[in-house]
């Protein structure tokens, strides 16, 4: 059988992390890594877009009474 073989590279404080993930599809393979890591971006997509976290909305500051 076929095995594809996804390497998946990820920045932790200026250091290189991957793994390797062999399934008998490419699809299957995205799903494994998307159940490790839901952020992680694949070219193609074959899942769908991964999750992203809400900007924090900015506060506005108040001008006190001069």
């Amino acid at each position: 059988a076929h095995l594809v073989i996804r390497r998946s590279f990820a920045m932790m404080r200026g250091r290189h992390i991957w793994m390797v993930i062999a399934e008998k599809s490419e699809l299957e393979t995205q799903r494994v890594c998307r159940r490790i890591d839901p952020k992680c971006i694949f070219t193609p997509d074959l899942v769908g877009p991964p999750v992203t976290d809400e900007k924090p909305k900015k506060k506005r500051r108040r001008r006190g009474k001069t």
